[in-house]
């Protein structure tokens, strides 16, 4: 395993850790859909594509 792979690794436990005890009931992240070695590693992890939902953004104009 990777140095970042495993980095990767501890802190989705961190997180997930953290959350837990802070009494969260759900953690959720995205990604780029095409991000393959995100994706097996969250699933690695236990997280699952969330049906109904869809994620939204918007471009902010760039401060000057």
């Amino acid at each position: 395993m990777s140095v970042k792979l495993d980095q990767a690794h501890k802190i989705l436990n961190v997180i997930s850790g953290a959350a837990a005890t802070s009494g969260a009931l759900r953690v959720s992240l995205q990604t780029e859909s095409d991000n393959e070695t995100a994706l097996r590693l969250y699933a690695r992890h236990g997280y699952s594509m969330l049906e109904g939902y869809q994620s939204l953004f918007v471009d902010l104009p760039v401060a000057h």
